[in-house]
């Protein structure tokens, strides 16, 4: 069973660390928004609580997905923003942050591995499957941390500000390290799906990129982007791509990301320098002519997908990262993606409508015809009733023509006796109504 029971996100970490400033002056390359003023005056409007940001935390293993929830937890804390946090990493040891709900609390990794004789990713998968199942306990949970909705609110103003005081601004997921366990797994949709679209929840898919990695080899630069660019497409929710571990290099490696994006010809030179370091075994140069195909392919993706360079370590690049959330819970909110939504559910409501209004016209045509019938039931019962009448008066006045004798072989008393039985029976049923 799930465990509901939060950890209130005002007050953990309050003893948070004191990181190092981060290098003034590294460039957010590929940034595609522009500075929001007054974040943290943002408020929701009287008498309403705004629906939580949930950020779906993806990357490859060692990316560095579990320590950034750490730093947006415990900068969260500092700027007094309430949250919510939820694990669903069922492989990890240890979590860095407080979670409010637990995917271990669930389903036991290591039991699943014995009982379905399972290797560690299909555990992984299997653990996930199982927790998807019952993912409506999140979202009740979800639901009642942000309080009353507007329709069911009867509370006065002021049990209604405490309630947008407290309701959680953010949601942060931590998920398993094998990304694809996640993102190219029912499971993963499921759960993706059920924010967005069921309870149409901002939902936004935080890609987290290791840094190192892709400055040194502009292949793997290449495969980053085209497996963002897949989720994006796979998802149609909205994507930050942030560039982490920025502490880790330099402020002229670090933009070098940023202009091979923007600049092909620069992406080209860096691939004919690479040239030889990147060739894989027996496939000589296709891998370059490829990425070169690609870098052309995704050059709109490039120019509309928000990139951030952070530091989970130091904290740098969190203001950013964090008002590119306040960014993408504007995109979702105008998207194709959630009027489509929308669409359909007005479309399921109506169908919905129609069915039961065909109910009910199929229910009112049977009563009718079972009215009819027992009206033609009646009117035959009382036509049998008025012929026995008639036929009883027929057989008295001719028992009395007779001198009560109806049968000469009968013997007086005999006719006495019937003739009365007839009479008791004619003053019962009485002469019948002309």
């Amino acid at each position: 069973m799930i465990d509901a029971g939060s950890v209130d996100g005002a007050s953990a970490n309050d003893s948070a660390e004191v990181y190092p400033q981060p290098h003034a002056g590294l460039s957010d390359a590929g940034v595609g928004h522009s500075r929001v003023p007054g974040l943290e005056r943002c408020t929701s409007p009287p008498g309403q609580t705004a629906k939580p940001i949930n950020c779906l935390v993806v990357g490859m293993a060692g990316s560095g997905k579990s320590s950034l929830v750490s730093r947006l937890v415990s900068h969260a804390n500092e700027k007094q923003w309430a949250w919510k946090a939820i694990n669903l990493d069922p492989a990890v040891q240890t979590l860095s942050f407080p979670a409010d709900l637990d995917i271990r609390d669930t389903v036991s990794y290591s039991r699943v591995m014995e009982e379905y004789r399972l290797g560690p990713n299909g555990a992984i998968l299997t653990a996930l499957n199982l927790f998807a199942a019952q993912f409506e306990r999140v979202l009740d949970f979800i639901e009642s941390a942000c309080g009353p909705s507007r329709e069911n609110a009867t509370a006065n103003e002021s049990d209604q500000v405490l309630a947008s005081s407290t309701a959680p601004r953010f949601i942060f997921f931590d998920t398993p390290g094998q990304i694809e366990a996640f993102t190219w797994s029912a499971s993963g949709m499921i759960v993706t799906e059920t924010l967005a679209a069921v309870a149409e929840y901002p939902t936004v898919l935080l890609y987290v990129v290791d840094i190192p990695r892709c400055v040194r080899n502009v292949l793997t630069f290449t495969s980053n982007m085209l497996y963002a660019c897949s989720m994006l497409y796979r998802s149609r929710i909205p994507l930050l791509v942030l560039w982490n571990k920025c502490d880790c290099v330099s402020r002229e490696e670090a933009d070098r990301l940023g202009t091979w994006m923007h600049d092909f010809e620069a992406f080209d030179a860096a691939l004919e320098a690479g040239n030889e370091a990147s060739r894989t075994p027996g496939g000589g140069d296709y891998a370059v002519s490829f990425s070169r195909s690609l870098a052309l392919a995704l050059n709109e993706f490039y120019q509309q997908v928000p990139c951030v360079f952070v530091s989970a370590t130091t904290g740098e690049g969190m203001d950013r990262l964090f008002e590119s959330l306040e960014h993408a819970r504007v995109e979702y909110e105008r998207s194709e993606y959630l009027q489509q939504v929308r669409q359909r559910k007005r479309e399921r409501t109506a169908a919905e409508e129609r069915r039961l209004e065909r109910e009910r016209h199929r229910f009112r045509a049977a009563h009718r015809s079972t009215g009819d019938g027992d009206s033609n039931q009646a009117g035959a019962s009382a036509t049998t009733e008025a012929t026995s009448r008639d036929r009883l008066r027929m057989r008295l006045q001719r028992a009395q023509r007779n001198g009560y004798h109806e049968h000469q072989d009968a013997s007086p008393n005999e006719d006495e006796s019937e003739m009365r039985r007839l009479a008791e029976r004619f003053s019962r049923t009485g002469p019948r109504s002309t």
